[in-house]
């Protein structure tokens, strides 16, 4: 139950930081950054968290 409730927080902690960054993302897709880019541009913040 509690590796649940660590995976939606989690989960929530992603979406809230890919709402304060929509902007950015899409000026990036503007420029041409692939999928990868921009998931290691998420996740690198969340790896930080976790480490």
């Amino acid at each position: 139950m509690s590796i649940a409730i660590a995976c939606l927080g989690l989960f929530g902690v992603i979406t809230f930081t890919i709402q304060l960054r929509i902007k950015e993302i899409g000026i990036r897709k503007t420029l041409g950054a692939t999928l990868s880019n921009l998931v290691y541009l998420l996740c690198s913040d969340m790896v930080k968290l976790v480490g």
